[in-house]
């Protein structure tokens, strides 16, 4: 799937576009995007250009995932996903139910690109 990345270190904060078929890897390369001193930025990822190929074993895996570095390496920046397809909205909001059940409570999920902007600048 080929990735938008905008990077804004003043601001501190990413937004990231897909298009195409969205696998589980790179979800994971996306993950990734925050290491280190990019662990603060808060994210605006858009996938209304895409489609899900993700299985719900996979969404697990991958909140498992977040759920194992924030206990590791502490909280990240708030994370908004913007999806407008209702397939790829579903599984979006899944995975975000799931980092929240593991107490992670700074991703949501929006259908309109203008509430996540909002939401990340904590408004």
């Amino acid at each position: 799937m080929p990735f938008v990345v905008f990077r804004d270190p003043a601001r501190q904060h990413f937004e990231v576009s897909a298009n195409g078929a969205l696998t589980f890897d790179d979800f994971a390369a996306l993950l990734r995007l925050r290491a280190g001193e990019a662990r603060d930025y808060t994210v605006l990822f858009d996938v209304s250009g895409a489609t899900p190929d993700i299985t719900p074993a996979q969404l697990r895996d991958a909140a498992d995932r977040v759920t194992e570095r924030t206990e590791r390496e502490g909280p990240r920046g708030r994370f908004a996903i913007v999806a407008a397809d209702e397939a790829m909205f579903g599984l979006a909001y899944t995975y975000a139910e799931l980092c929240e059940r593991a107490g992670i409570a700074t991703i949501r999920v929006f259908r309109e690109r203008e509430e996540a902007e909002r939401w990340l600048s904590g408004d």
